[in-house]
This record gives C-alpha cells, structure tokens and sequence, in this order.
C-alpha cells in the first residue's frame, strides 16, 4: 500500500511533495494499487471537517444533466495485445490508474475486458502464475455493451443485473468508451436523480 499526498481533480489526482492540513484545498487519499479511479470518485467528498455540502439542486436545467451513458462515459480506453502476459498488463492498470482494460480481438475477433476482480479469481484464488498467463485467456468475452444512446437507468438495470460495476459502450461493434457504476453514482450525486421525466 502506498500513501499519496495529491490534489484531486476531476479523475485525476495531482500528487504533491507536502500537503499542509490546515490549508483545506487538499486531501490525503490512501491509494491501493490500482485504486486511482475510486480515489478519484471521493472528490466530490467533503473535506473532513467542514460542513456538509448542499444537495444537488433539483432546479439545474436538464440540458446539464447527463442522460446517457454517452454523456458519462470514459473515452480514453486502455487496450492491450490479447498476448500480453497478465503481470504486463496488470503494471500497464497501476500506471493508468485503471481497474479495468479491454483486450484487443484475438483469433475469436472478439473483444474482451479483464478486470481487477479477474486477477482476483481467474489468478490468485485459482493459484496460478500470473506471468504465464496471457491476457486474452483472462479476459470476459462476450463483452457487455450498450449503444451510446442507452439512457442512463438502462444501463444500471443491465449492470445491477449481470452483476457487474462497468459496461462498455460501443457502436458497430467497436468500443467507444467505458461507464462504470462510479461513473453513475458521480453524476446522480452530483445532479440528483428526479425520476421519471
């Protein structure tokens, strides 16, 4: 485990040499290893100490708040060679700050996607040598995806359904982008949800 001293910013977190806790603007994260994304989500989190934040106001015009997943996805996908051995992948998640990456069609021509939770299951429950496994023979295939119009109570149906915390949002057949339930709750949080419209 490592302790980072950081500024978060949006999805990105700034890492700084000293932080001064009285200064207010900043916040000490303790990051796992690969954990970047949901350090990220705490930013909309209240300094500890300072008053709670409002409720998002119900008033905001609908044009500001997001509808579809096109509107919450991650688009700067990070994808890998289904050849590349687990542990190369698993370094290239650390380094992004990721907790998923999507695996280039192999001989099936089908994407896929391996996740921390694979690792999980696929490499250490199942006791096996991470450098000697490939990451096409890790990866969930068939994808489960969504169209870029897919509204945003949709795509939570089909996420709280197939028990899964991301989908991949893709047209033709080719990945566009990523929306995880992080993703989701960020912008219900921040612009509340009102139901049916």
């Amino acid at each position: 485990m490592k302790v980072l001293h950081g500024q978060i910013h949006q999805s990105k977190v700034d890492l700084l040499d000293a932080v001064s806790p009285q200064e207010g603007a900043h916040v000490l994260v303790l990051v796992l290893e690969g954990e970047l994304e949901r350090a990220a989500a705490r930013s909309a989190r209240v300094v500890a100490g300072s008053p709670a934040a409002p409720a998002p106001v119900q008033e905001q015009a609908e044009s500001q708040s997001p509808r579809t997943v096109a509107d919450l996805m991650t688009a700067e996908l990070v994808t890998v060679n289904p050849r590349l051995p687990v542990t190369e992948a698993m370094h290239l998640m650390a380094a992004q700050g990721v907790t998923s990456l999507l695996v280039e069609p192999g001989a099936a021509g089908d994407w896929g996607i391996m996740t921390m939770r694979d690792v999980l299951g696929r490499i250490v429950r199942a006791n096996r040598a991470a450098e000697l496994v490939a990451a096409g023979e890790m990866a969930s295939r068939p994808l489960i995806t969504v169209s870029p119009d897919t509204d945003i109570q949709a795509c939570s149906a089909l996420m709280l359904d197939r028990k899964i915390r991301r989908v991949v949002v893709a047209e033709n057949g080719r990945p566009l982008g990523i929306v995880s339930d992080t993703d989701i709750f960020r912008a219900v949080e921040q612009h509340g949800w009102g139901g049916p419209q």
